[in-house]
């Protein structure tokens, strides 16, 4: 239920969500619930960039659901020209569900 209206917007959750996670002083799977979630225009750029650095630095993997058709296409637009998988689910049940298939990926890797 947020609004990203500009770049602070962006800066001080995500600023917020990479210091509880510094303090467990692990990484993280990531369940990103898009429910009643904007991203404004003016803050896409900072939000994709921030967003990239938070999965290379602070999550394991991260799936994402309930988000609405506007944001959808544009997450799927920029995963796509990094030849990345944007990770996008309908629900929470189906984004368990890919976070689970992650996890056993992860696990067989390893």
């Amino acid at each position: 239920g947020i609004s990203f209206e500009h770049s602070r917007d962006v800066n001080d959750i995500f600023n917020w969500i990479e210091e509880l996670i510094r303090q467990t002083r692990q990484p993280w799977w990531v369940l990103w619930n898009y429910n009643d979630t904007r991203i404004q225009s003016a803050a896409w750029v900072q939000y994709d960039a921030r967003a990239r650095q938070f999965r290379e630095t602070c999550a394991l993997g991260a799936v994402r659901f309930a988000v609405g058709s506007e944001t959808e296409t544009d997450i799927r637009l920029r995963h796509e020209s990094r030849g990345t998988r944007p990770n996008i689910r309908n629900t929470r049940d189906e984004a368990l569900a890919r976070l689970a298939e992650m996890q056993a990926e992860a696990a067989q890797n390893a």
